[in-house]
């Protein structure tokens, strides 16, 4: 039952229809990859294949995730 409650308090907040936004002019979410070393054989995951990873593997600088995070917040 606490689920359903959860669910009724997500429906009733204030959440916007994406065909109500469209176009938007910000992303809603963005998603950052930091690393793309893995050790993991995950069959769905572009980074377990080596053939098909096409950048260069390794850890992304942290000055430029500082940059990327300033860029968003620009946004």
């Amino acid at each position: 039952m606490a689920i359903r409650k959860q669910l009724s308090e997500l429906k009733s907040s204030d959440r916007h229809e994406l065909r109500d936004v469209v176009p938007l002019s910000t992303p809603y979410k963005i998603y950052i990859e930091p690393s793309n070393l893995c050790n993991l054989k995950c069959v769905y995951c572009p980074n377990s294949q080596s053939k098909l990873l096409s950048k260069p593997r390794g850890n992304m600088s942290f000055d430029l995730f500082k940059k990327l995070v300033e860029d968003i917040t620009d946004l």
